[in-house]
């Protein structure tokens, strides 16, 4: 793969420019008007027309058990995450700009004739002072490295992984996104693949994980929270 002329650190400096602000907004964006799309086995999926492109932005909830750290750790795994993120093929880390600011290179899956298609993703954690909820917002770089051949560049990717302790060793999980394939016409399938397979398939394979190998993971922008924020957080969340 070929770098082209916009280092990493560029990158850092542009996104933390923004971040609190544009970022933030277009990701409260997708927030409007959802429309629940399924709703089994422990799996909600949301759907709304999406700011840009042809694709509709999606949100899935799910609860999972573990801790916050276990939970972080297991989607900074970049090896594994092609193991239960359906149709992610591959993730390598380009970068680490510092703790919990990442670049990854990433390729997703596209059944023949279609191309598979890939994308350079900036990633940076956050956590909320008073939920303790842990955020990971995702915002494309499509420019930061050439073109591969073979491979379809999405024009735009933007989303956010949210983590939401709500106490008895659960985490209420967010996986909230929006794509842009870059296809000036985009088919059916692919439209129902990103919408709907992907994340759906994605939260029943995370579900359906062992976390084990993840315990006793600690970082150092990740605080576990206290008994009285968990009881807090799982009210805001039964009166949703």
């Amino acid at each position: 793969m070929e770098v082209r002329d916009m280092p990493a650190i560029k990158v850092a400096a542009r996104w933390a420019c923004v971040f609190l602000g544009s970022a933030l907004a277009a990701n409260a964006a997708m927030a409007d008007n959802w429309n629940l799309a399924l709703d089994q086995d422990g799996i909600k999926l949301y759907t709304s027309n999406a700011s840009q492109g042809q694709v509709k932005s999606w949100k899935a909830t799910a609860t999972i058990k573990g801790n916050l750290s276990s939970v972080v750790a297991l989607l900074n795994d970049q090896t594994n995450l092609p193991k239960w993120m359906d149709k992610v093929m591959s993730v390598e880390k380009l970068q680490q700009m510092k703790d919990g600011e990442d670049l990854y290179y990433t390729v997703i899956d596209a059944p023949w004739p279609a191309k598979d298609q890939d994308n350079i993703l900036y990633t940076k954690w956050r956590q909320d002072p008073s939920t303790y909820e842990m955020v990971q917002t995702v915002m494309s770089e499509p420019g930061y490295l050439n073109e591969s051949k073979g491979r379809q560049r999405q024009a735009a990717y933007k989303a956010e992984w949210r983590l939401l302790p709500v106490g008895n060793g659960n985490i209420h999980v967010t996986y909230q996104a929006e794509v842009d394939p870059g296809l000036e016409r985009v088919p059916n399938w692919m439209k129902n693949m990103y919408t709907y397979q992907m994340p759906v398939k994605t939260m029943q394979n995370m579900m359906a994980l062992s976390l084990d190998s993840y315990q006793g993971a600690s970082f150092a922008y990740v605080s576990e929270p206290a008994n009285t924020a968990l009881a807090a957080n799982a009210s805001a969340l039964d009166a949703e």
